[in-house]
């Protein structure tokens, strides 16, 4: 039994108590994003047994082809779940089942993918197949994919929630991503190494901000600390205001009510356009005032 089983099972624990507390748009209105966490979760439990048994098991075998089943189901997951935060096409979510499904049988009922497992240093890893590398372009392609994918919907996605979200889930998932890369560009060029623990505290990280995330004030709390994004000059700039009031009211004893109640209301009206999509009849009436003071307003205020 390795020395990393215990942190491996923390993981898992923690992924249990996450998916426990779990609720609404997470997995009831996601199959893309319910799919991608599931796999995950599959991941770090084939890692575990994995860890547990170490090579000598002939249940081992298994539990590593199980480990690659949910490795491409992951990458696949994840390219569907970045193209479904911009369209409800099911088209290329029915490509990535097929391919999926059919690299799933190919690894589990031949060894040209997984041809078996041997012992390193600080746990287990494959060892490669004949055709091994179309495991490791699948993963490479797919995550790439789905990354480039979530950069376009930070900017291109239809509406506010959908570029919150993509910003989110491609914060949370780009160290995977990259870590994933970098073990299997480590692996083709011959060194035996695997990404044992550190994918699966990378996965549960990103599984607590997904939680963390599902209300939209979090979301936009949680955009709000990442440096360039909207959200963060939107906070910076309101805490802005309340430092230079605090500073003129004790430092210079003095106040310019006119003024800071002009710069405050700019801000709050640019939030509620950007909350509401850029819908300003929705945003007037989230204000409490009328479209045509909000237009009037908005050109007064230069927003």
């Amino acid at each position: 039994m390795s020395i990393l089983t215990a942190p491996s099972l923390f993981a898992l624990i923690i992924k249990g108590i996450l998916f426990a507390v779990a609720r609404g748009d997470l997995f009831h209105k996601n199959t893309a994003l319910a799919v991608f966490l599931m796999a995950l979760f599959a991941l770090n439990l084939a890692e575990f047994i994995l860890l547990v048994n170490g090579a000598s098991s002939d249940f081992s075998l298994w539990a590593m082809k199980g480990y690659y089943v949910a490795a491409v189901s992951t990458a696949a997951a994840f390219l569907a779940l970045a193209l479904s935060l911009y369209s409800r096409d099911r088209l290329v979510a029915s490509g990535l089942l097929m391919v999926v499904s059919l690299l799933s049988v190919f690894i589990v009922s031949s060894d040209s993918l997984i041809a078996g497992i041997q012992p390193i240093s600080y746990s287990v890893t494959s060892m490669p197949g004949k055709y091994y590398w179309m495991l490791q372009a699948f993963i490479i392609l797919s995550t790439i994919s789905g990354l480039i994918v979530l950069g376009i919907n930070v900017a291109r996605a239809p509406d506010q929630v959908a570029r919150q979200k993509s910003a989110v889930i491609l914060i949370g998932t780009a160290p995977m991503g990259i870590f994933t890369i970098g073990i299997i560009i480590t692996m083709f060029l011959g060194y035996s190494v695997n990404a044992t623990v550190v994918q699966s505290l990378l996965s549960t990280l990103l599984l607590a901000i997904l939680i963390f995330t599902e209300a939209k004030y979090h979301l936009f709390r949680f955009l709000s600390y990442v440096p360039l994004t909207r959200e963060y000059k939107i906070r910076t700039r309101a805490q802005v205001l309340v430092n230079q009031a605090i500073s003129d009211l004790y430092e210079n004893h003095r106040l310019a009510l006119k003024d800071l109640r002009s710069e405050f209301e700019s801000a709050l009206i640019e939030l509620a356009i950007q909350s509401t999509d850029g819908n300003k009849t929705h945003a007037a009436r989230v204000l409490g005032i009328g479209k045509a003071t909000l237009h009037r307003k908005i050109e007064g205020l230069n927003i």
